[in-house]
């Protein structure tokens, strides 16, 4: 968020009542007092929120190694040090959501796929072991992603339960099981803490091709446990956990996921046999599973069926991966009838393409394996929460002190009013936003160019068009370039482009964004005079002045 709006967001709340927590009785004067202010001193729960670990073995045969174990560890220990800074009963759970193995390298189908994707979980499982002894215990709370669901063993919650073991999955002196159902792929779970319940439920996709698809029983199951417990404690988060983000939430759930029938991938998908849905979902639609066996199901057309169902609790937090979008990203918390977090990944970062997209300045050197994040959620005793991102890619060891990216978020707790949805709502953060600024000259050279980030680009580029960065209120981190190419002296548009800025990866608290002073770019323009046009453009698509080339000679 733009680091102002807490000041304008501040003086929007002081018009109203202040509101507390409707179940909160009258504390004695040395007790903690209910405060609509995050209370680090007096913290009730703390957890983690990753995702996308992708534990990957490197070939098909192997069934032994630690290749990427490292990087999961490092995870860990990061959420863990960054927790203990203000929790003094340090990191209380890990949820992942989704993507814990890979899987993915090759042919569905290619022959070793259940070997290697079985191992891959093991390997998982061997790193959770390892963390018994800390705070978080046996509290890993895990859901499948599509990756996971390419192995015949890892696909579901029932894998997860028989390879962790069911230390992970049955109740112990912190942790009630509400409801685990294997054939729904689903489950709820509470942890005991300072005299609360903090919920957790996840939900795993129905089948891997289509990521958005949940059991119908599951989606059932949702909507009762989320109804009975927003009814017993209005005033408490409950924290859903999906693979793939409900559409048009945080950052990377935005993009088209329909299929080519124009079916939303979200869309409720249930059995031909299953009577229960025979006469609301009469769409049929045939599909491939895993094993090359054509699977035929019903289709809910409207599609959507959990963002139906997410609106109705305004208490729902959710998080979600798949996208692996970078958490310098502002997008990656959403705010409007429910909250909705991206977890970026804990393997690697990168980002989605707007249209127009062209993909030749992401440097290796600034994004990537090197931001590396994911969530500290903490809850304090007022049901006030506030949400850490975590650098994964720094060395903890020698860095405690500074795993932080940007500023926290720190939430109300959930109001009757649903103002604690205004904060990072994208109305709000449009309305308070400072569009960047350029200055400075475009400079052009003529030779011959290759995209150096992607080699599979075989490209001759001609031009190379370098510009002053643009400066922004949001660490200088501009979304994208517009990059215009006319016939000189013309409205006649040759060529525009779309380019998002490698800044979205720089490490902002190591202060990386003062040390890009400029942006390059490759062209490909054929013997003519251009006027050439640069414009950035922030993540609430608030756009800068242009700066001008005029009668650029392409020879």
């Amino acid at each position: 968020m733009k680091r102002f709006c807490k000041v304008a967001l501040a003086a929007v709340m002081a018009t109203a009542a202040v509101s507390f927590p409707m179940n909160m009785k009258a504390k004695p004067e040395n007790e903690v007092v209910a405060s609509a202010s995050f209370d680090e001193n007096n913290i009730a729960i703390s957890f983690g929120a990753i995702s996308d670990v992708h534990i990957q073995k490197n070939s098909y045969a192997v069934t032994e190694g630690d290749y990427c174990k490292p990087l999961f560890r490092q995870a860990l220990d990061s959420l863990i040090t960054q927790a203990s800074v203000h929790d003094k009963d340090g990191l209380d759970a890990v949820v992942v959501a989704g993507d814990l193995i890979e899987v993915g390298v090759g042919s569905d189908n290619q022959a070793g796929r259940n070997t290697r994707s079985a191992a891959e979980l093991n390997a998982f499982a061997d790193v959770i072991y390892e963390y018994k002894d800390t705070s978080i215990g046996t509290n890993f709370i895990t859901t499948p992603g599509n990756h996971d669901w390419r192995g015949e063993y890892t696909r579901d919650l029932v894998s997860h339960r028989y390879l962790f073991g069911e230390e992970y999955f049955t109740s112990n002196d912190t942790r009630k099981e509400y409801r685990f159902d294997e054939e729904a792929s689903y489950r709820h779970t509470a942890i005991k803490k300072n005299g609360q319940e903090f919920h957790f439920i996840v939900l795993q996709p129905e089948h891997g091709t289509t990521p958005y698809a949940y059991n119908p029983t599951a989606l059932d199951y949702l909507e009762a446990d989320l109804k009975e417990i927003t009814t017993k404690n209005p005033n408490a988060y409950v924290f859903v956990a999906t693979h793939v983000a409900p559409v048009d939430t945080a950052r990377g759930s935005e993009y088209d996921w329909r299929d080519s029938k124009g079916f939303l991938s979200e869309g409720l998908m249930v059995d031909v046999k299953d009577s229960r849905y025979i006469d609301k979902y009469t769409t049929t639609k045939t599909y491939t599973d895993f094993e090359g066996n054509q699977k035929t199901i019903k289709v809910d057309k409207n599609g959507n069926t959990i963002r139906k169902i997410l609106p109705k609790y305004p208490q729902v937090m959710s998080f979600a991966g798949h996208s692996h979008c970078p958490l310098n990203e502002e997008r990656s918390i959403w705010q409007d009838t429910f909250t909705a977090l991206s977890t970026s990944s804990s393997k690697y970062t990168s980002d989605f393409p707007d249209s127009d997209h062209v993909n030749n300045t992401i440097s290796e050197t600034t994004g990537g394996a090197r931001n590396r994040g994911g969530l500290l959620v903490q809850v304090d005793v007022n049901g006030n929460v506030r949400i850490t991102r975590v650098n994964f890619s720094r060395n903890y060891l020698q860095d405690k002190t500074n795993l932080v990216i940007k500023d926290a978020w720190e939430l109300e707790a959930p109001k009757a009013d649903k103002s604690h949805l205004v904060k990072y709502s994208k109305a709000f953060r449009t309305q308070n936003n400072v569009a960047p600024t350029m200055s400075g000259q475009i400079t052009l050279t003529a030779g011959s160019f290759k995209n150096q980030n992607d080699n599979a680009d075989t490209t001759a580029y001609n031009v190379k068009l370098s510009v002053p960065a643009a400066l922004d209120d949001d660490y200088n981190l501009v979304a994208y370039y517009n990059i215009k190419v006319y016939k000189a002296g013309t409205s006649t548009i040759v060529k525009s482009y779309k380019i998002r800025s490698d800044m979205l990866f720089a490490d902002v608290n190591k202060n990386e964004n003062t040390s890009r002073k400029n942006f390059e770019f490759f062209l490909k323009l054929s013997a003519g005079n251009y006027d050439i046009k640069v414009q950035a453009v922030d993540s609430w698509e608030a756009a800068s002045n242009w700066i001008t080339y005029s009668n650029y000679t392409v020879a």
